[in-house]
């Protein structure tokens, strides 16, 4: 592994920002200094707000806030896409000392009414699209005072932005209402994504989000001027933390996408400095930047000798620039030329796609975090290691339990809002137990090997990481989206597939298939394709590993129903229950 030597930028606002205790006071610094620079815009949008205009809509809104009641230790709640008006209405909430959260904007009333129970919030703002399940929501709860809609009409107890902005008070010290918080202070709840029960509400204080955004700083340091384009659901952690935390105390120029289909075409015409995901964009792009690639046999060649080299050595293209240079076009046609910093976050990357991001030149930093812990694992983005999360940040430690479970201590969440026994099950003397087994290697990188509670364990007790088995599938083709490894106290391994209705498409146009993706779902080639990945990926596997049978589902997995979360990861309990004929007949 060959550490690279990253320019560093020292930027004067940045460094004071980082020295506040809360985040209203690092706005504010940010503010300050970037003035008539631009901060927000919404794909597609000619609008651009600049810092000094995003600053006068936060006073504004604050200010309507509070003319409805809601103060220090209030919580507000949000209900929207990827959208400008967010990141305006959510900063001017904090500058209250109130408390927002984010609802992910497509879950149906009987998800979102936990929420509600648990954080009480007085006032919900939201898309109007949405009036329909805030409805159902209103009809069983009492907490919920006024409705403010982003867009569309008020009515009643539903006011329009414009009425909350023009309803504040000339009055209201808004100064002092920021100047109050202090670092112990709520800044936020994050309820947990649910792929097992009831939600949690994540409270985060300003200070712990304060020192974990200047440990990001010390281990990946940002450059003035930096652009991001804000993809993920907002009620996401790592969309919070990367992108509007983030934003709040480097001053970047946000492109919110509401459409994550057009993410790259947002990427064309951002060309963000700073680029992260989950890693199933990580892997729909690469594949486009494999297209790309056989679109030329000398892209190809280029591409391929870069392959071979970063499978020793993750930094060896990006400190060849005659290397660079024989793949570029692949580079600015994805439009993440310009991005100095990668990252990948929220489940294990597959190793192949990190090796097709390097063979670009562009090493993705793979990181962890939780809803609980912020981004508190990464590879140095000068020193990454693919397989491994990398090492604690600044402020953080790391221990590997006597039964391989990751446990970590530093600026960590407060706790869970209202539900101080969870806590106490989570943190025991300090330490946050994670849920995930790891290993740690010599140079001090760790490895997260699965979850501890879905470990798969045959009925000869040999146990198995699923997540290992299942990438391994996923990359022998494009078309599998997800795969669910089955075996618990069976003899041998079996499989669900899902496939992904875009690379279905594709893959019926390369291959001279008609029909809609549903009825492709179930062609003879598909079957096919689907049968040689799970071979090939069982020629690396160790025999216990191995899939001995699998079911094509006839059916598309999206984000945030039944069997996947919003951000794609596995419900495994929802799907053993809602497929146990399939899962049955595989062990017949």
């Amino acid at each position: 592994m060959t550490q690279t030597t990253q320019p560093v930028v020292e930027d004067d606002a940045i460094t004071e920002a980082l020295r506040q205790h809360t985040l209203p006071a690092a706005f504010q610094v940010t503010v300050a200094s970037k003035g008539d620079a631009p901060a927000l815009r919404d794909h597609g949008s000619d609008t651009v707000l600049t810092w000094a205009e995003y600053g006068a809509r936060v006073r504004s809104i604050a200010a309507g806030l509070a003319a409805l009641g809601i103060g220090k230790g209030d919580t507000v709640a949000l209900m929207m896409g990827n959208r400008h008006e967010f990141h305006l209405l959510d900063v001017g909430a904090m500058h209250l000392g109130a408390v927002p959260f984010s609802i992910y904007q497509t879950n149906p009333a009987p998800q979102i009414l936990p929420m509600i129970e648990i954080a009480q919030p007085r006032v919900l703002i939201a898309e109007a699209q949405y009036l329909p399940v805030i409805e159902q929501v209103l009809a069983q709860t009492d907490s919920i005072e006024k409705v403010v809609l982003v867009d569309g009409e008020g009515q009643g107890d539903t006011i329009t932005l414009a009425d909350l902005e023009a309803g504040g008070s000339a009055d209201f010290d808004f100064d002092a209402a920021w100047k109050a918080i202090e670092a112990e202070d709520f800044a936020c709840i994050v309820f947990s994504s649910g792929t097992t029960g009831r939600p949690k509400g994540v409270d985060w204080s300003h200070g712990a989000l304060m020192e974990n955004l200047r440990g990001q700083h010390t281990i990946a340091p940002v450059s003035p001027d930096g652009r991001v384009v804000s993809a993920l659901p907002m009620a996401h952690l790592l969309e919070r933390f990367v992108g509007h935390w983030s934003q709040i105390a480097f001053g970047y120029d946000l492109t919110a996408l509401g459409d994550a289909k057009q993410l790259g075409a947002a990427l064309g015409a951002s060309r963000p400095t700073r680029f992260y995901g989950v890693p199933r964009i990580l892997e729909k792009l690469a594949i486009g930047a494999k297209g790309i690639a056989g679109s030329s046999p000398e892209l190809q060649a280029a591409f391929d000798e870069n392959l071979e080299l970063v499978r020793k050595d993750a930094h060896a293209v990006e400190n060849d620039p005659a290397r660079i240079d024989a793949i570029r076009p692949i580079r600015q046609k994805l439009g993440v030329d310009d991005a100095e910093w990668r990252l990948s976050a929220g489940a294990p990357a597959r190793v192949d796609i990190l090796e097709a991001w390097a063979a670009l030149g562009l090493p993705v930093a793979e990181t962890w975090g939780m809803s609980e812990s912020a981004m508190s694992l990464m590879n140095p983005p000068t020193a990454v290691k693919f397989g491994t999360v990398g090492k604690p940040l600044q402020s953080f430690q790391a221990k590997r339990a006597e039964d391989g479970e990751m446990l970590l201590k530093g600026p960590i969440f407060s706790g869970y809002h209202g539900q101080p026994e969870l806590t106490d099950e989570a943190v025991v003397d300090g330490w946050l137990h994670t849920g995930d087994v790891i290993e740690i290697d010599d140079d001090g990188y760790i490895k997260v090997v699965d979850r501890k509670k879905e470990l798969l364990i045959n009925s000869a007790g040999k146990n198995i990481a699923p997540v290992m088995v299942e990438n391994r599938v996923k990359q022998q083709s494009p078309i599998i989206g997800q795969v669910v490894a089955l075996c618990d106290q069976q003899p041998y391994l079996t499989a669900l597939v899902v496939v992904d209705e875009e690379e279905l498409v594709a893959f019926a146009s390369k291959n001279g298939l008609e029909g809609s993706p549903e009825e492709l779902r179930t062609a003879p080639e598909v079957a096919a394709e689907v049968e040689r990945a799970v071979a090939a990926a069982n020629e690396t596997l160790a025999r216990v590993e191995q899939i001995k049978k699998h079911t094509l589902l006839d059916e598309f997995w999206v984000p945030g129903t039944n069997e996947v979360t919003n951000t794609m990861k596995l419900r495994r309990k929802n799907i053993a229950k809602s497929h146990a004929s399939f899962i049955e007949a595989l062990y017949a």
